[in-house]
């Protein structure tokens, strides 16, 4: 009976040692958005604009009619990403040109992709300028736009 016992021990030990080896770790690669801050031309307006946006060629809204000073966005693996933004309701679109190089996570994560800003093109309805503060896009999030709006309603 002793013998026996120790016999199903082993055969519990190997086996949890067997399912605990299989065990598959995959963390998501990290990615790369955009900070874009928001704020009035005229520094006496402190209020947030209400702002929606979606990216041209993606699949959903990236935010919807929200108070904020700011968002941040997804940038296409293409070499430009548009993005449609209501401003107070007024529409603008914002096209940026960039570089992209691809990255290694790591064997269990894979590859995500870095970028760099080569140049904007905007529409001015309601946007008054831009700068970029940072035009290095990369898994750490940083304000890398900064969108002046006029204050035109």
């Amino acid at each position: 009976m002793n013998h026996s016992l120790l016999k199903i021990f082993f055969i519990i030990l190997i086996a949890l040692s067997i399912l605990n080896g299989c065990d598959e770790t995959f963390d998501l690669p990290p990615s790369a958005y955009s900070g874009i801050d928001f704020s009035y031309s005229d520094s006496e307006i402190t209020t947030s604009p209400t702002i929606s946006a979606y990216g041209l060629g993606i699949d959903s809204l990236i935010i919807d009619s929200v108070s904020t000073n700011e968002i941040s966005v997804p940038f296409s693996i293409n070499d430009s990403s548009t993005f449609v933004f209501t401003i107070d309701s007024i529409i603008d679109t914002l096209t940026i040109h960039h570089i992209k190089t691809l990255n290694e996570e790591s064997v269990e994560s894979g590859f995500y992709y870095e970028y760099e800003i080569t140049s904007i093109n905007y529409t001015m309805n309601r946007i008054d300028s831009i700068a970029i503060p940072d035009s290095t896009i990369t898994s750490v999030w940083n304000e890398n736009l900064e969108i002046y709006i006029n204050n035109n309603n």
